[in-house]
């Protein structure tokens, strides 16, 4: 719509709705794997897309329908950008050149909805720093998205941690996404394609 102040552009808050996410499988074992076997701490971007989608429900004793919007997000890729603090500074301001050299390396068709931390040793939750981090995130690539981007900033935190024998390692992990309010929310991501031998393991999968 064009209005006497030129194209109208959607407010860079979030629009109050729920959120829809998936993973592509083989892309969170590939940094699953980085975190196993990695003894440093890093960090990298989360490449993917995402789109308005309005769902329809049925009630199931009546004829009426219920609309909701939803807000469906891909995980398609992850682009490691190195040790922690590689597009910031200490104090979670970002370092706008760092970023935008990230930034380029970007496939031309995928868009960056997000980053990722991997840490050793620590809970899986957001930090203040990284929750400031991920408001300047977003209001960063918001000055510069399109029309027609759909306003999302996730976060993923990894964390692993090693018993006192080194015998066990434990590996978790979590996503988080800026809500309406500007607040870090939990966010379930779904895994998509998984393998047919993947299915039958868990299907034979035993507790000791």
């Amino acid at each position: 719509a064009i209005t006497a102040g030129g194209p109208r552009r959607r407010s860079c808050v979030l629009r109050a709705m729920s959120l829809d996410a998936v993973a592509y499988g083989p892309s969170l074992a590939t940094l699953s794997l980085e975190c196993a076997s990695d003894n440093d701490h890093f960090e990298g971007l989360l490449i993917g897309s995402a789109c308005y989608h309005t769902s329809t429900e049925r009630a199931d004793f009546s004829d009426s329908r219920h609309t909701a919007d939803i807000i469906k997000v891909g995980i398609e890729g992850i682009m490691p950008t190195g040790p922690l603090h590689s597009f910031y500074g200490s104090s979670a301001a970002l370092d706008t050149d760092a970023f935008e050299r990230h930034l380029a390396q970007c496939p031309k068709d995928k868009r960056v909805i997000g980053f990722f931390r991997f840490r050793r040793g620590t809970s899986a939750r957001p930090s203040l720093r990284e929750r400031a981090l991920v408001r300047s995130v977003y209001e960063y690539l918001h000055a510069r998205r399109s029309v027609d981007d759909v306003p999302v900033m996730l976060l993923g935190i990894f964390a692993r941690e090693v018993d006192h024998n080194a015998c066990t390692h434990s590996f978790d992990y979590a996503f988080f996404y800026q809500n309406a309010a500007g607040i870090l929310d939990s966010v379930c991501v779904r895994i998509s394609i998984l393998t047919k031998s993947s299915v039958i393991e868990y299907d034979e999968f035993q507790v000791l």
